[in-house]
């Protein structure tokens, strides 16, 4: 009576990737961003609502940071055009101080700093940060670039990140720890 074999793993075989709602709750010290859009303003006292993309390896994770502050002036759009060389959207290195995931960067405080000025196409310095009650996740962090919209301002705000996958990836973290 023969049973199966166990032999060599196939060398052609790809390993399943884990889904990207389980890749959330690694930690990496490698993360790119890149600012989507956002509608933002201040006349002395203001706010904003902000999109990025954050990156780490082949995930992306799409964060929202809601923010208020002080400044001048305002924008809407802000859409990062695509790099000239390759045509797809540019990511700008995080300075790390601590590795961190998805959880941990979601509903953490961070800060924005931007000025700015475009009329359909413009160039916006934009830096920032973020920390949690374990400490610092990155220092401010460089991420201006030339983009799309109307901008024209000068302001800091504070504010938290927010995963725009937060209700499901939670869910997805119970079920891994439940495995």
């Amino acid at each position: 009576m023969s049973g199966p074999t166990i032999g060599p793993a196939d060398p052609n075989a790809r390993p399943r990737p884990l889904p990207a709602s389980w890749r959330r709750s690694e930690k990496s010290w490698a993360w790119d961003v890149a600012s989507l859009c956002q509608v933002g303003g201040a006349g002395g006292v203001g706010g904003g609502v902000f999109f990025f993309n954050f990156r780490s390896g082949s995930l992306v994770e799409t964060f929202l940071f809601v923010a208020a502050g002080l400044g001048v002036g305002g924008s809407v759009g802000g859409a990062s055009l695509p790099d000239f060389h390759t045509g797809r959207i540019s990511y700008s290195p995080l300075t790390v101080r601590r590795a961190f995931s998805v959880y941990d960067l979601d509903m953490s405080p961070g800060t924005l700093t931007s000025a700015g000025v475009g009329l359909a196409e413009g160039y916006t310095l934009l830096r920032i940060s973020a920390f949690n009650l374990g400490g610092i996740l990155f220092e401010p962090s460089d991420c201006s670039g030339w983009s799309a919209g109307v901008a024209l301002g000068l302001y800091g705000m504070a504010g938290y990140w927010r995963s725009l996958s937060v209700g499901t990836a939670a869910m997805d973290e119970q079920m891994r720890r439940s495995l």
